[in-house]
């Protein structure tokens, strides 16, 4: 037997889980506060990097070193370019020489924002057009995928269909929200 759900009930399944396990809601990337609480259980090997950026699984060896850049080698670049803009163009510190934020060791951070608004149709008024047009030839050949598109086929499917749930699973996932994970339990 299955129970089929809505999306909006699997969402609110969902957000109860994690608010019984005590993690934050449709957090993807990790925190330092998120490293802090993994105590027990250590944290995913692509979250923080020891002292000699080296990937590790321990919460107190990734503090003692540095959280691992959201995205890779491309992610690190572009906070590169994010600090630059943003230590550089308005004075305040880059972040090697920002204080940290989860105290008050150091005094304030003193860390400079930039916001780069652009309208591309100053220059090309087209630009919707021609980004139409874009994705439209990219999309018509075998195999080319938009970011996001597969996701959003899915959940036009399960807005459609509901989503089937094994009534034992379901029985787990109901439990979980009531009561939290067997793993997290402060019992």
């Amino acid at each position: 037997m299955t129970t089929t759900l809505s999306l909006d009930e699997v969402e609110q399944l969902s957000d109860k889980m994690l608010r019984a396990s005590g993690a934050a809601p449709h957090q993807a990337i990790p925190t330092a506060a998120s490293i802090r609480e993994a105590e027990a259980d250590g944290i995913p090997l692509a979250w923080a990097l020891d002292a000699d950026g080296q990937p590790t699984t321990d919460p107190h060896v990734g503090l003692a070193g540095s959280m691992a850049p959201a995205g890779g080698h491309k992610g690190s670049a572009l906070a590169l370019l994010v600090d630059l803009l943003a230590g550089g163009l308005t004075g305040s510190s880059f972040s090697f020489e920002a204080s940290g934020f989860a105290g008050n060791d150091g005094g304030p951070p003193d860390v400079g924002q930039v916001v780069l608004a652009i309208d591309p149709t100053v220059t090309t008024p087209t630009f919707l057009q021609r980004v139409e047009t874009e994705l439209t030839a990219m999309t018509a050949e075998a195999g080319v995928r938009l970011p996001g598109g597969r996701r959003l086929a899915h959940r036009a499917a399960a807005e459609r269909d509901g989503v089937e749930v094994p009534d034992e699973l379901m029985a787990t996932l109901r439990s979980y929200a009531e009561h939290g994970s067997p793993s997290r339990r402060r019992d």
